[in-house]
């Protein structure tokens, strides 16, 4: 008996049991994929994949969906993608990321010489690195129309060599750096084209038209602007070497990629300069180096911006001892940790040749598959119904009419006058400066949500311990409950010692904690607070409904039961011809702000 026949077997019990299914959307998705790339691959799996889509059919036909959280589930975000073909390297590789490092490399050195008030650009802890640099508003992307200049006319990226060509093809290459709309005819860029295809000048086209997607098509303004190192993506070095999206701060997704390549590239350059080097990765760089021809002028390079702080026997590469790895990393971290020279040779050859692939055609699903229309009616359920205009056409909003002033509501308790604190700051505070603001105010809050993700330069335990060491021992603050990097709710009393929260005694005693709730835990998290003043952050893109979620904080738990309870009820009233779309009541559970909203196909 095959696998697909097994599956069908185990479908059938299902529905003549009525029992339930629980899965994620992805499971559902890949599925749906997986048959169809069984039946495309060989004739071998063909059968197979028959049998897979015979199934999909089938439990398109028979079942019927629950969706809870339905408004994250069904967001245009989310797309699961099948990979069809061999896999190869990136098209123009290794311009396709030397580029990108060089682009950097030139918005760095443009602003150090001209500061714009559009851009916020961090200081350099160490010579040689690449300051943290952020867009703040639109009228920064002038910025890229002057570089798109300075790349033809001055040769800033080697690649890129224009400086003897006629004025004509100069403004053709301006016009293709920085217009998204150019007709497939334009007779301006036709010559630009011929020029460089007849003059064996295939990688200066090819490295104008990855600065075109990186300025044109905004992908670098995407990054500088949207895109939050630590929040909207960084490391997960389990997985991959690659930078990878993150769902909420120091929270990588556990399974999605980033699918565009120049995206992919960009947003791992910036990782790499951000975060530095750890102590395997200068080794690797190190030992690397060996490898090439002439490694004393890549070597001098690397130590060139700090060669004064530099020790003399370390001035040159012989002076290194390749053969102790703690001493390369003793004597060499402070000088190339962070320098950009340095993360870009370990990066070109370290992590982009190996990681970088992609491949020749791709199938996807998205979320809105999931609503598709089926035989038996879909019905979802979300906290708020913000996203309602966002929903697939192929389903209708059915909000109950008992709860459509849960909206005003939720809005009128957040401006009331005990929330009409607002203390602004300059951007790019540290944590301790952030204490000190919450510390200096009256009466002193002893919650802090991070809704808005502004602590980033410290881990949840250091900032509640750095938090701690502001009350006095023997004041009515003894500890601080927070997530450590486990994902495990813990205490840490004044004295430094942590145990978990279940452990504690403080656990039953939050009256005398101070309270950290990072940015993923700030939803979904469940604590019997006391009466009690909190500080919110707010940050860059923020939603009303993740503001009211984050800021709601229930002292009632939604567990499994209640899941259960409502999906046999709804079978129940199925089976007894009820209606379905009235409000399944929830004892004993609050809502997290905004309209309990309800939809249907």
């Amino acid at each position: 008996m095959t696998t697909a026949m097994k599956i069908s077997r185990i479908l059938e019990a299902c529905r003549a049991d009525g029992a339930i299914w629980l899965c994620q959307p992805e499971h559902i998705l890949s599925f749906k994929l997986l048959g169809l790339d069984l039946t495309m691959r060989s004739l071998e799996s063909l059968n197979v994949g028959a049998e897979l889509i015979k199934c999909q059919l089938w439990i398109q036909e028979n079942t019927r969906d629950i969706l809870d959280e339905s408004d994250e589930i069904l967001h245009t975000r989310h797309q699961l993608v099948y990979t069809v073909g061999s896999q190869t390297n990136f098209d123009a590789a290794p311009a396709r990321w030397e580029v990108v490092q060089q682009l950097l490399a030139l918005v760095q050195s443009h602003l150090s010489e001209q500061p714009s008030p559009h851009f916020l650009v961090g200081s350099s802890s160490s010579p040689g690195q690449f300051s943290s640099i952020r867009m703040m508003f639109d009228e920064g992307r002038e910025l890229f129309h002057e570089l798109a200049v300075k790349i033809v006319y001055r040769a800033v990226i080697p690649s890129i060599r224009m400086a003897n060509l006629p004025t004509s093809l100069k403004k053709a290459a301006v016009r293709l750096l920085t217009e998204c709309q150019i007709p497939p005819q334009d007779p301006e860029m036709r010559p630009l084209e011929l020029y460089c295809k007849e003059n064996d000048e295939q990688l200066m086209w090819q490295s104008l038209l990855i600065v075109r997607g990186l300025i044109a098509f905004s992908i670098l303004p995407l990054a500088l602007q949207n895109r939050r190192w630590r929040v909207d993506y960084g490391h997960d070095l389990r997985r991959s070497q690659l930078a990878v999206p993150y769902r909420a701060k120091d929270s990588p997704s556990l399974r999605s990629d980033f699918a565009h390549p120049d995206v992919l590239v960009l947003l791992t350059c910036l990782t790499y300069y951000y975060s530095g080097l750890d102590d395997p990765m200068i080794v690797r760089a190190v030992k690397e180096l060996l490898k090439l021809d002439n490694p004393e002028l890549i070597y001098e390079q690397w130590i060139s911006p700090c060669r004064d702080q530099v020790p003399v026997a370390l001035h040159k590469f012989a002076g290194v001892n390749v053969d102790d790895d703690r001493l390369i990393v003793r004597s060499l971290r402070p000088f190339i940790r962070r320098n950009k020279l340095a993360i870009d040779f370990f990066l070109n050859r370290c992590v982009f040749p190996k990681e970088a692939k992609e491949f020749p055609y791709k199938m996807s699903t998205s979320g809105w598959d999931l609503a598709m229309e089926k035989a038996n009616p879909t019905t979802g359920f979300s906290g708020t119904n913000d996203s309602r205009f966002l929903l697939p056409t192929s389903i209708v909003q059915a909000d109950s009419s008992a709860q459509r002033h849960t909206n005003a509501t939720v809005l009128a308790h957040i401006l009331q006058d005990e929330n009409a604190t607002v203390v602004p700051h300059a951007n790019n505070l540290t944590s301790e400066q952030i204490l000190d603001t919450i510390f200096a105010l009256n009466p002193q809050p002893t919650v802090l949500l991070d809704v808005g993700a502004q602590i980033l330069d410290c881990s949840n335990e250091d900032l509640v311990r750095l938090w701690l060491s502001m009350y006095d021992e023997d004041g009515t603050i003894k500890a601080a409950a927070f997530f450590d990097n486990d994902d495990n709710m813990c205490i840490m009393e004044y004295d430094g010692t942590i145990q978990a929260f279940a452990d504690s005694p403080y656990s039953t005693r939050l009256n005398e904690c101070l309270v950290y709730l990072d940015d993923s835990h700030t939803r979904g998290t469940d604590l019997k607070l006391p009466p009690c003043r909190a500080a919110v952050t707010l940050g860059p893109r923020l939603p009303k409904d993740k503001i009211v979620q984050g800021e709601s904080r229930h002292n009632s738990a939604f567990d499994l039961f209640d899941l259960f309870d409502i999906l046999y009820r709804l079978y129940a009233h199925e089976k007894a011809g009820i209606p379905t779309f009235t409000r399944v009541p929830r004892s004993g559970r609050s809502h997290r702000g905004g309209q309990e909203s309800h939809w249907r196909r």
